[in-house]
């Protein structure tokens, strides 16, 4: 499924036509796009996020793959302003790609990613990339939560 140009896509059920030795994604996000209360499993990526200012809310995957469930796809696109939360993402047992690539270090705090990953032993994990916060004095705080679910906090 490739998205773009103002599309909104609620409630769909998405799960591969064929399986493939080397599946590619599932769902190709790019311009302005709201994508909510969908259920996505598959081998190939969940999300590939290429474009700028969507909305992608509520919706449940259910990764079995070996890339990235949620990938930024920044080379060559300008990926920034979206907003990604209240997700949940299930990683089945035999999955062996990463959860989240290119959101923290390739995109700069450009995009807001605050999700639910639940692993294949159950343990429910939250993740948040630099969400920047303005607080008194017009204060900067940009604040992350690492790999053990520590809250952090840094002026900006």
């Amino acid at each position: 499924m490739d998205l773009s140009n103002g599309v909104v896509a609620t409630g769909n059920i998405i799960q591969p036509g064929f399986v493939t030795t080397n599946p590619d994604r599932m769902v190709s996000i790019n311009d302005h796009v709201t994508f909510t209360s969908n259920s996505i499993s598959g081998k190939g990526t969940s999300l590939k996020i290429r474009g700028s200012n969507s909305v992608i809310t509520g919706n449940r995957m259910n990764y079995d793959g070996n890339w990235w469930a949620v990938h930024f796809d920044n080379a060559n696109r300008v990926v920034e302003n979206n907003i990604i939360k209240d997700n949940v993402l299930l990683v089945s047992s035999s999955a062996t790609g990463r959860y989240l690539y290119g959101s923290s270090a390739f995109s700069n705090g450009k995009n807001v990613v605050i999700d639910v990953v639940k692993d294949n032993n159950g343990s429910v994990y939250q993740l948040v990339n630099d969400l920047v916060l303005t607080g008194p004095n017009s204060t900067r705080w940009r604040v992350t939560v690492d790999a053990n679910g520590n809250i952090k906090g840094t002026k900006v």
